[in-house]
């Protein structure tokens, strides 16, 4: 079962290259439903969902991977870009 997550999370490569973030998103909401601990699915939604201009949903994506591993400066900082760009065009 954690080899069927990683490969979904594993098509984003090519969705991201492509700059097909929606078809990104589906492949990681697919390896969470699988495993709704995967940190690094959490942190690559919240960066797809921001390609998408949905900051909103993007905030909850990093918020879920803080959640998970506090200590992620990265995602800290990506929640709080996120946050403002929400703020930004809200």
């Amino acid at each position: 079962m954690e080899n069927q997550a990683l490969q979904y999370y594993n098509e984003w490569i090519n969705f991201v290259e492509l700059g097909r973030y929606s078809e990104a998103v589906a492949s990681y909401d697919k390896a969470l439903a699988i495993n709704p601990d995967f940190v690094d699915a959490w942190f690559n939604r919240g960066v797809a969902l921001y390609q998408l201009d949905q900051y909103a949903e993007a905030g909850v994506s990093f918020d879920r991977a803080i959640a998970l591993k506090s200590n992620d400066n990265e995602t800290r900082n990506n929640l709080k870009i996120a946050l403002q760009q929400f703020d930004t065009n809200s």
